[in-house]
């Protein structure tokens, strides 16, 4: 249905989920074959852990296709299948797929020097993020590869925004965040963004 939607309404950006569980390898196959933008993957409610060799086919096939994947993350206490680490350890065994960790990746600070070292790893900005995350990675490592999401309905785009425009770093780095590097993971740069 979304991929349909974004044939008729090109202003929709279509990501795929599907349950890593029971899907076959055919038809992940045809179903990356459509021209989804990303694919969204949730560790906790699909009940997989995704650095499981078993899952190891479901990256093959994603990486064929240079499409990002957005992983919901929380805490390890919180939600072990969803913990971050998992994600960087997928990142390093997989280092030309673009990963994006979602939920600031769990907002603790202490893993921020591992996803540093992943140059193929983004962090999605929603519900954990605060504007002094941004400032610290910024001055500590330079540190620019967010990408700004809301989480809607769990949160509000207004709010989400706030924390980026509030935080005290250069405005080419806000951009980046904001959309550019979003651009840049969906191969959209000729697309015409309005301010």
């Amino acid at each position: 249905q979304i991929w349909e939607l974004s044939r008729q309404h090109p202003h929709i950006i279509p990501f795929l989920r599907f349950e890593p569980q029971t899907i076959t390898r055919e038809q992940l196959r045809e179903l990356l074959s459509l021209g989804f933008k990303g694919i969204k993957l949730h560790s906790h409610s699909q009940q997989f852990h995704p650095d499981d060799p078993q899952f190891r086919w479901i990256f093959e096939e994603i990486n064929k296709h240079h499409v990002p994947i957005l992983f919901h993350s929380k805490d390890s206490v919180m939600e072990s299948m969803s913990d971050p680490r998992r994600i960087l350890a997928l990142a390093r065994q997989f280092p030309e797929q673009i990963f994006v960790i979602g939920h600031a990746a769990g907002g603790g600070f202490w893993l921020y020097e591992e996803i540093v070292a992943c140059p193929n790893v983004y962090v999605e900005t929603s519900i954990f993020s605060i504007p002094k995350l941004f400032e610290e990675m910024h001055q500590r490592y330079g540190f620019d590869r967010f990408i700004y999401g809301s989480d809607f309905p769990y949160s509000h785009p207004e709010i989400e925004l706030l924390k980026i425009k509030r935080a005290k770093i250069p405005e080419e780095v806000k951009e980046k965040i904001l959309f550019k590097n979003a651009q840049r993971i969906l191969r959209m740069e000729s697309v015409v963004v309005h301010q």
